[in-house]
């Protein structure tokens, strides 16, 4: 008697820290540069999306010609 079902947390500092790798990232970086990074993520992920799931030329040709001199070195770009 007294037990209760069901879940029981991690108390014992195992498992995830709320945050995780997200709050290092924040951590490494300033939040202005964090927010940069972030900008960087989404403005390659949604290209790359219209790019071959819409068949956007547009987004295929920015991929392919801008898209290494926007990152201005701050990340490496391939294809395959």
């Amino acid at each position: 008697m007294g037990k209760r079902g069901g879940r029981r947390s991690r108390s014992s500092g195992q498992g995830a820290r709320p945050g995780g790798a997200a709050e290092e990232g924040r951590a490494a970086f300033g939040m202005g540069e964090w927010r940069l990074e972030q900008a960087r993520i989404q403005s390659l992920t949604t290209a790359w999306l219209d790019a071959v799931l819409k068949q956007d030329s547009v987004a295929r040709e920015w991929l392919s010609q801008d898209a290494r001199r926007w990152l201005d070195g701050a990340a490496e770009l391939y294809f395959k």
